[in-house]
């Protein structure tokens, strides 16, 4: 490659490549976030179902009605913790999905960005070959020139 081609390329290789390594630790990021949505969700929904089971131990020798409603009221709101988790859980796998593609379109132009640059430097590399077989076919022929001018001239010719 000239150095006028080679420059442009290479940093082009360098900022895709630079990009897809953005792109991969955000994708690793949302990961870990998804899974740790995913853990509190876990969380949450034992804790519920905890307190579902000491609650109805408890019921088998009664409860005062007041005891009964406040019961009702704090498993309604672990119902509502559960459901805002479990929207949690669904945000965050809907971005990990967005950072998994935007992975892949990086993945991608980085790989195109190297396949052009090989080409090129398969392109550059044809071209030198094909001067250099030029260099040496005309200097063969300027040589056989040469040896026809320079040859004794031989009687009967």
């Amino acid at each position: 490659m000239t150095a006028t081609t080679a420059t442009p390329l290479a940093l082009l290789i360098e900022m895709a490549e630079t990009e897809r390594d953005r792109a991969a630790a955000s994708q690793h990021a949302h990961e870990q976030r998804w899974h740790q949505q995913q853990a509190r969700q876990r969380q949450i929904e034992a804790y519920r179902d905890e307190y579902a089971a000491r609650w109805r131990e408890r019921m088998t020798a009664g409860a005062a009605v007041e005891i009964v409603r406040c019961q009702r009221d704090f498993m309604a709101r672990l119902d509502d913790a559960l459901a805002l988790q479990r929207a949690e859980v669904q945000a965050a796998a809907a971005a990990l999905e967005r950072a998994r593609q935007t992975l892949r379109a990086c993945e991608l132009r980085a790989a195109a960005v190297r396949r052009l640059a090989e080409r090129r430097a398969g392109d550059e590399a044809l071209r030198r070959a094909r001067d250099e077989q030029r260099r040496a076919d005309e200097a063969a022929m300027q040589a056989a020139w040469r040896a026809r001018v320079n040859a004794p001239m031989r009687p009967g010719r």
